[in-house]
């Protein structure tokens, strides 16, 4: 009796369940909006990224992009619904919570680098102005992926070297 009651209540409880909402963006991407990203600047940004596993190792973004999107209406809408927050966030491996695609035009305007052998980044000639790091730390455990993406808001300003940790 107890092998028929227990896989229905687990079918009664999942339906009990809200799915999850995606976002539909509102904002749509301006390129106006950023036309400063384009231009030769004197600040830099280097850093590193990382995850601390549960078990206590850490894992790095060696070898994995970083990407420097210039803060707009549009990308701090999506921040906001990827992360929570126009800070700085972590949005675990596959929760995504956005309907579609990016816009074309938004994805055009970033930069991207890639991380060392180490975990670290660097750009450099940026103009003045708001940016977001993003990257992704995803790794394996059995046949199970783990880890997601990290965001870091970062404001520059008159020549500034800013140094970065994008972590949990």
């Amino acid at each position: 009796m107890r092998l028929i009651i227990v896989p229905i209540l687990l079918v009664i409880l999942a339906a009990c369940i809200p799915a999850i909402q995606k976002h539909k963006m509102v904002n749509i991407f301006d390129p106006n909006e950023v036309s400063w990203f384009d231009k030769y600047g004197s600040n830099s940004i280097k850093g590193s990224a990382l995850i601390r596993q549960v078990g206590g190792g850490v894992v790095t973004c060696a070898g994995n992009d970083v990407n420097l999107l210039p803060s707009s209406t549009y990308a701090d809408e999506r921040m906001f619904a990827i992360y929570g927050s126009n800070s700085a966030g972590y949005s675990e491996y596959g929760a995504l919570l956005i309907e579609g695609v990016p816009d074309t035009q938004y994805l055009v305007k970033s930069k991207k680098t890639y991380c060392d052998a180490q975990g670290f980044f660097k750009f450099s000639n940026l103009p003045d102005g708001s940016y977001y790091l993003v990257t992704s730390i995803v790794w394996h455990v059995g046949s199970s992926q783990q880890g997601g993406a990290l965001m870091q808001a970062v404001h520059l300003y008159g020549g500034q070297e800013v140094e970065v940790v994008l972590s949990p």
